[in-house]
C-alpha cells in the first residue's frame, strides 16, 4: 500500500534542502566578495571569460571588456553573479589587497 505524501511532509522536506542550498549560495558569495581588491593571475586567456587564480584558487572569471592573455596580472574589481570581474593591473601579486571603497586613512584618528 502506497500513501501519497501530505503537502505539510513534502514542503518540511523542500525546506531543509532549500536552506541548503542557500546557505551554500551565501557561501560562494561571500567567499567571491572577500576576492574583491585582491590581485590574481589569469590562467587561461579572458575572452572575455576565463579562469583566474587567486592564492592558489582558481575562480572563473570575466574581464573588463577586452581579451588578456594567460599570465597576466589582473586586479578584481567586482563580482558580477557567480563570475569575478577582473583588469589588468600594475600591482606586483604579493600587493596587499585595496578597497576602493573605503576612506584613506586618517592620521588624526591615530594621535592621543
Amino acid at each position: 500500500f502506497f500513501k501519497p505524501k501530505t503537502a505539510y511532509e513534502i514542503g518540511v522536506r523542500l525546506v531543509g534542502s532549500e536552506m541548503c542550498i542557500r546557505d551554500r549560495y551565501q557561501d560562494e558569495m561571500d567567499f567571491l566578495s572577500a576576492q574583491v581588491g585582491r590581485v590574481g593571475l589569469t590562467v587561461t586567456v579572458l575572452n572575455p571569460g576565463g579562469i583566474v587564480e587567486i592564492n592558489g584558487e582558481r575562480i572563473h572569471c570575466e574581464g573588463d571588456g577586452m581579451m588578456l592573455d594567460r599570465g597576466e596580472v589582473v586586479e578584481v574589481t567586482a563580482v558580477n553573479g557567480n563570475r569575478l570581474r577582473v583588469r589588468p593591473s600594475d600591482r606586483p601579486l604579493d600587493a596587499p589587497e585595496s578597497k576602493p571603497d573605503e576612506p584613506p586613512l586618517d592620521l588624526a584618528d591615530f594621535e592621543g
